[in-house]
């Protein structure tokens, strides 16, 4: 019921408040920017594709981390294992002057929730996050080093 959103720079805090705007499709063969998609080629399995059924979620509530790096969305329960592809518009960088976009991405529910204890700091978790894989050298492939 939490997306997290991580971004490379802080962004402008008034993309919370635009949830009725957020939109939040599930499906086998949902993919970011969908609403792009005009001319299809006629193929059967184009065809198939196009009659999967999709569906909704509903985005409840957002904010932002101390830092504008990261949208925490809360939503509808997720209720199945397919893709899922997220519309969020009003994006634009902390103090830019420039016209704010609406980004696309998608992601579906694999991956591991991690958190990392520094030996000697008792309960409380230095980092926490998620990550791709659980093999450490596979998620680092992924999304470049950790450093």
């Amino acid at each position: 019921m939490e997306v997290r959103v991580a971004f490379d720079r802080p962004i402008d805090s008034s993309v919370t408040n635009r949830l009725e705007a957020m939109s939040l499709e599930l499906g086998e063969f949902v993919s970011a920017a969908d609403r792009f998609e005009v001319l299809k080629p006629p193929y059967k399995a184009v065809n198939d594709q196009e009659v999967t059924p999709r569906g909704k979620l509903r985005v409840v509530s957002s904010r932002l981390s101390p830092d504008r790096r990261t949208l925490t969305l809360t939503t509808d329960p997720h209720p199945q294992a397919v893709r899922y592809a997220l519309a969020l518009p009003g994006i634009k960088a902390a103090d830019s002057r420039l016209a704010s976009a609406t980004v696309d991405l998608a992601y579906d529910l694999n991956g591991v929730e991690a958190s990392w204890f520094e030996r000697g700091s008792g309960a409380v978790a230095n980092w926490s996050g998620w990550l791709p894989h659980l093999d450490w050298a596979v998620s680092a492939a992924f999304v470049g080093t950790f450093g």
